[in-house]
């Protein structure tokens, strides 16, 4: 609506969804224009921040449920959709590699990502594991705008690898297997 002439302090109440709120004041100052000018107009830059966010990776053995500590898994991060922020651009394209994490004792937190939906895919199994290469999608929503950072967490389990071990009976003599006894 109009205003009348003075000095004002714009502060922004609502943040665009996907960006956090912006809490500082900003002065304005509408002063006399001359005597043929019937409104005054100023204007204020805001900017806002997009929300972003993290994915945290927990390996775990599927059989005693415990983190995976003594070796490393590395996973690949890629966007399952375009990431784009509410001001049009695209951040990562769909099927963009996004980063590469290794894991240590167990776990990993990724840098921070901007808000969309990724895939989460491991490429190499610890030591002594099983290699689970089924993809994992997180998405990172947006938190409201007070939360200058969301959080997601996944779990991955790895089958420990097993082994078997067969038993040979041959004569001690001969070196041939040992056939006609149980």
């Amino acid at each position: 609506k109009q205003l009348y002439l003075g000095e004002y302090l714009v502060t922004e109440r609502t943040a665009p969804e996907g960006y956090v709120q912006d809490g500082k004041q900003y002065p304005v100052s509408l002063e006399y224009a001359g005597q043929t000018v019937k409104i005054v107009t100023e204007s204020v830059t805001v900017p806002n921040a997009p929300q972003k966010g993290t994915i945290t990776v927990h390996k775990t053995d599927s059989e005693t449920g415990k983190s995976v500590t003594g070796a490393a898994a590395v996973f690949e991060i890629y966007a399952k959709e375009d990431i784009v922020t509410g001001d049009g651009t695209i951040r990562y394209k769909a099927g963009e590699l996004v980063d590469t994490l290794t894991t240590k004792e167990g776990v990993i937190t990724t840098g921070l990502l901007y808000l969309g939906t990724y895939t989460i895919t491991e490429v190499k199994a610890p030591e002594g594991y099983l290699l689970d290469d089924t993809p994992h999608d997180v998405t990172l929503a947006y938190g409201g705008q007070d939360v200058e950072l969301v959080t997601e967490s996944l779990t991955i389990e790895n089958a420990p690898q097993m082994g078997s071990i067969t038993i040979t009976k041959v004569d001690a003599e001969t070196g041939k297997p040992i056939i006609l006894s149980p």
